[in-house]
């Protein structure tokens, strides 16, 4: 998936085509054309903006600042939203509106999310603490709800007890803060709400005065909960301020276990959370930026080029039920839990860094390739809704969101993407006017404007007219890589082209009726995944193809939003096919043996069965539904006995590992479970007897899966009940 910067050439032209300039080696960095100064055109990006743009204003801003107010002993102006706002996570939607109305406001001049910036900034305001503390997450202690400011009073006295996703009874509070430190910066960079820096100061000193009462082992401890990108909140603050205080703070949130070995340029990625890390790598490239520290440019960009090379999927993606899985087995995990969109959001933040250091037309290949297919395709604008994953198996749809009942971290992130789809397009450095996108768009820079026009990516031609006064700058137009024959003509007369770094560099005296043509043939490609040649897709331009039952010919993956897709297709050999019968005639011969059968997370069946659960989900993986139990839950269903000697059999993912339960019986323990990803790609199955005083004159047992406290039960794909 990642092209090596390297293989680039040069493009040169007798039509006044140059160099492309190093950039950077003039000591001229290379930044974006400000999103103010850039407005698209109709266009499917403009679609997805306007679309946007009406879910926006119909967010109400009191309900997603219901918590803040709660918590500051303010009456509430509005009710609490659901899905994860009624949660522990309960404020985290409110930075994403915020970054997202400020990007909305800076992309469209829209004045009524400028208007909801400035008041939602004079909230927090409103609601912010003497000690700076203001925040909308809540924390369990057992059954009860309460303010999640009390379990910062417990990590100063050093009772810090720790899960991936909790914080001593809350789900993540310092991601949520860092959603809250992004929105501020946003509100004043976009905005210019001075007010939303001094809230975030405030906030600042709250969280300084908490770390400053640990020592660094302590620390490391409370960074295993994810937390989001809060080291890149802390460099960006001293960016802003100059205070050295923050940098400090910065640096000391180095979560060593993940960070140093990528600063080793080690892969060691596998069974991570894949959306917990990349933040962290945000963090590490926004610290270079304001340090100059290497080893942080350099795990950011081993990071970078390890996961788009030998993690990612064709439409730029990653992650498998939202986990990094072995290096290279892409063809073994096209399932229907593929590519977090959260994660293609920030991979799209951290290339931008990247980019920035050595501007290198590969980045947006990538860049271009998720943006597409992926960011694109995870928002319908026809509904305004969002997808959490992006499911690339064989049959499966998109699961979308409901406006007001769910708000999971891809919404979050969704309201942002589809509120600057302008950010990348046009970038600056020194006299150079890059392009490394070829979206719609009007821009005005330095006294000129340029009008960039095409139905790119669904057609192949580009074209670039100039307005303005007459001045002398180069235009560097990306070439994509995948592009073999690219046509480029200045004013109607053909430029002979070769490559070097990916851009075609036209330098003259532009003058208003200026054009310059660009053509990109899109001829239909295969692309192999990266560990197995005979599992390809299939690609038309930057376009993931695909297949859908309604069409005869291949139709774009990302416009197939309620439509069944095939993104991947395989040869087979015929040992594969007959393994594959075999294990289907396995499986009935094991049904016809079967007392009872409890087909987990299906909804008719659990009831049939009497399912009872807590903290407990239905859950779908491969095309099998099953059930889980997460700490503290558990759950549990009645199946049909007999008088013969009993099995217990009970399948699970292959890949499921930190996984420790208890199996029940009638309330007795009949066995415990570990998995511990006991083969990679599949399922297992495994048997428990089950004693004879539990089943003796029984007609039916009450079996139960219960988590060992600080671990999950399953998921279980199905119980049969067996005779010996």
């Amino acid at each position: 998936m990642f092209w090596p910067l390297s293989r680039r050439t040069l493009l040169l032209s007798s039509a006044a085509v140059a160099l492309a300039p190093q950039a950077t080696a003039s000591g001229v960095p290379v930044r974006p054309v400000p999103i103010e100064a850039v407005r698209l055109k109709p266009s499917l990006y403009l679609d997805a903006v306007r679309s946007n743009l009406a879910y926006l204003h119909g967010l109400e801003p009191d309900r997603l600042l219901h918590n803040f107010r709660v918590h500051a002993g303010l009456a509430p102006k509005g009710e609490v939203y659901g899905g994860w706002e009624s949660d522990t996570i309960a404020g985290h939607t409110l930075g994403h509106y915020l970054s997202a109305c400020a990007l909305m406001h800076a992309q469209t001049g829209d004045e009524e999310c400028k208007r909801r910036v400035a008041y939602i900034v004079d909230e927090l305001a409103a609601c912010q603490a003497p000690d700076g503390y203001v925040a909308g997450f809540t924390r369990k202690r057992g059954e009860t709800v309460e303010d999640g400011k009390l379990l910062f009073a417990e990590l100063v006295q050093g009772d810090i007890r720790v899960l991936p996703f909790d914080l001593n009874g809350c789900w993540v509070p310092l991601y949520n803060f860092h959603k809250t430190f992004a929105g501020l910066f946003d509100a004043e960079r976009f905005c210019g709400n001075a007010r939303a820096r001094n809230v975030a100061l405030g906030l600042a000193g709250f969280i300084d005065g908490v770390f400053s009462k640990l020592d660094d082992a302590q620390v490391q401890k409370i960074l295993d909960c994810e937390h989001g990108g809060l080291n890149e909140s802390f460099a960006e603050l001293h960016a802003r301020t100059g205070d050295a205080r923050w940098r400090a703070l910065s640096e000391r949130l180095y979560h060593r276990k993940v960070l140093v070995p990528l600063a080793e340029q080690r892969d060691e990625l596998q069974d991570l959370h894949a959306n917990t890390q990349i933040p962290k790598l945000i963090g590490l490239a926004r610290l270079y930026e304001v340090s100059g520290e290497g080893r942080h440019a350099a795990a950011a960009r081993f990071f970078w080029e390890t996961v788009t090379r030998d993690h990612s999927y064709v439409i730029g993606g990653h992650g498998d039920r939202e986990y990094f899985q072995p290096s290279r087995t892409i063809s073994k995990y096209v399932t229907e839990q593929t590519c977090e969109s959260c994660n293609s959001y920030n991979m799209l933040k951290l290339t931008r860094h990247l980019y920035q250091w050595r501007p290198d037309a590969a980045y947006f290949d990538y860049y271009e390739r998720a943006h597409v297919n992926h960011i694109l395709a995870q928002h319908d604008p026809n509904t305004s809704m969002f997808t959490y994953m992006m499911p690339l198996m064989t049959g499966s749809r998109r699961e979308f969101s409901t406006p007001q009942n769910d708000f999971w971290c891809c919404m979050g992130t969704g309201m942002e993407s589809h509120s600057k789809h302008g950010d990348s397009i046009w970038w600056e450095s020194g006299d150079t006017l890059f392009v490394n996108l070829f979206v719609p768009s009007i821009v005005r820079w330095r006294g000129s404007t340029l009008d960039l026009d095409t139905s790119y990516p669904l057609s192949e031609n580009v074209t670039i007219s100039v307005g303005g006064r007459a001045r002398r700058f180069a235009l560097a137009l990306r070439l994509p890589g995948w592009c073999e024959n690219p046509r480029l003509s200045v004013n109607g007369k053909p430029a002979t082209i070769s490559r070097s770094r990916g851009y075609a560099v036209v330098e003259r005296t532009w003058k208003r009726g200026d054009t310059v043509a660009l053509t990109l043939p899109m001829a239909l490609r295969t692309e192999p995944t990266p560990d197995d040649p005979r599992m390809v897709a299939q690609l038309k331009g930057p376009v993931v193809m695909a297949k859908v039952a309604e069409e005869a010919s291949l139709v774009p993956f990302f416009q197939q939003y309620d439509r069944a897709a095939e993104v991947y297709f395989k040869t087979c050999t015929p040992e594969e096919l007959a393994a594959a019968e075999r294990e289907k005639a396995d499986a009935r011969a094991l049904d016809a043996r079967a007392l009872d059968i409890a087909r987990l997370g299906d909804e008719a069946d659990e009831a049939a069965h009497g399912l009872a659960s807590k903290i407990s989900y239905a859950v779908v993986y491969r095309g099998r539904k099953g059930r889980d139990a997460r700490t503290g839950g558990f759950f549990e269903f009645t199946m049909k006995s007999g008088t013969d000697p009993l099995v217990l059999n009970a399948a699970y993912s292959g890949d499921d590992k930190r996984r420790l339960f208890h199996i029940l019986v009638d309330g007795e323990p009949v066995a415990t479970q570990a998995l511990e990803a006991e083969s990679r790609g599949g399922f297992i199955e495994r048997n428990y007897p089950i004693p004879e005083p539990l089943t003796r004159g029984k007609t039916t047992l009450r079996i139960r899966f219960a988590p060992e406290p600080g671990h999950s039960a399953g998921p279980v794909f199905g119980c049969r009940l067996l005779r010996v």
